[in-house]
């Protein structure tokens, strides 16, 4: 599959739908457009509530497949999420087949980064490109990767969690159980914790980006210290998977020059001189949408050498 395939895609009408740990999104989607949203509450019974939204969005036009994106460990070719962070119940389970026998539809499943990702590259900041890293910054930091027109998938399907990166030995303590790992000093979770630090009385990422916007100092220089680590993160991608691009997205991602000045500042000093000239570091442009769109258009061609 390439981003040059997708006329077919854009003809038919699928349903992509994004797992999270507080809410479950779906989409009538054709193309690149969503044509019809639904957003529901994440809690116990996770399979019936996203059964009700698939039913719900079935209701309202004929769709020839389902796609889901879902963080954690999911095993894209048996259709199986074996793990997910915040949602217990999602432990070794069939979903792919139990939504292909509840409605008749072919069902897919994938890693909600990879999602995302395929989004982008079939529609938005990554098209035309056949090498890219897709980065999430969100409490965490999610990624994949796009090498050669193929995604990268590893022998275990966790290729790309490139948040577990450590970047500082002697940085604060990850949840992972190491030090220092990407997600720990340059996500919205560093961003809060910095935040805190310089007694900034504010309660989101977001309200800090308002902050850095209107001159604060302090804010400023949280985001300095996120685009500097974000900078030693995607440099070392650079050198192992020389991409033509790199898509950063996430809500924080929407900070714009304040977020992404630091990152292509700092990024010449962590990268060789020829390939700083030639990479590109883009925010994402579906925004919200990303992994709904890449959800519902995943082919499994992708699975194959």
């Amino acid at each position: 599959m390439n981003n040059s395939s997708t006329m077919i895609g854009e003809m038919r009408v699928s349903i992509g739908i994004d797992i999270g740990g507080t809410n479950i999104k779906g989409g009538l989607v054709r193309g690149r457009r969503i044509l019809r949203k639904i957003e529901v509450g994440a809690g116990t019974g996770m399979v019936a509530r996203i059964t009700a939204l698939i039913r719900r969005l079935i209701s309202k036009q004929k769709v020839e497949r389902i796609g889901i994106g879902c963080a954690g460990l999911v095993d894209p070719h048996r259709g199986v999420i074996h793990y997910s962070p915040n949602i217990d119940e999602f432990r070794n389970i069939p979903l792919a087949a139990l939504i292909e026998e509840e409605f008749g539809i072919r069902c897919s499943i994938l890693n909600d980064v990879n999602a995302f990702l395929l989004g982008e590259w079939l529609f938005g900041a990554g098209r035309g490109y056949q090498d890219l890293i897709g980065l999430t910054i969100g409490t965490g930091i999610g990624g994949a990767a796009i090498i050669g027109g193929r995604m990268l998938w590893g022998s275990g399907y966790l290729a790309g969690e490139f948040g577990h990166m450590v970047i500082d030995k002697k940085g604060p303590l990850c949840s992972c159980g190491r030090r220092g790992c990407l997600e720990i000093v340059a996500s919205q979770t560093a961003i809060m914790r910095m935040a805190r630090r310089y007694h900034l009385p504010l309660s989101d990422p977001e309200g800090v980006a308002r902050l850095a916007k209107s001159g604060n100092k302090k804010a400023l220089q949280i985001f300095d210290a996120i685009g500097h680590n974000l900078a030693i993160g995607i440099g070392n991608l650079i050198d192992i998977f020389d991409p033509e691009v790199v898509i950063v997205g996430g809500g924080i991602a929407n900070a714009g020059a304040i977020l992404f000045g630091p990152i292509r500042r700092y990024i010449r000093q962590e990268v060789m001189g020829y390939r700083y000239r030639r990479i590109r570091i883009l925010p994402a442009r579906l925004k919200k949408g990303a992994s709904i769109i890449g959800a519902a258009h995943f082919d499994e061609q992708l699975l194959t050498p």
